[in-house]
């Protein structure tokens, strides 16, 4: 893998990462019978 690929690889999964991690943040607590937005879920399991 070149130098330049592996930055750009780097820079999407620090994004996503970003992204995760505030979305933890904000639905830290979910109560009974509340879901998670479903572009959140599609975008989770994206990154698995």
């Amino acid at each position: 893998m070149k130098l330049a690929e592996a930055l750009l690889l780097r820079r999407d999964l620090e994004s996503k990462l970003t992204l995760l991690r505030e979305e933890i943040a904000s639905s830290a607590v979910i109560q009974e019978g509340d879901t998670l937005d479903r572009a959140r879920k599609d975008e989770i399991n994206e990154t698995c």
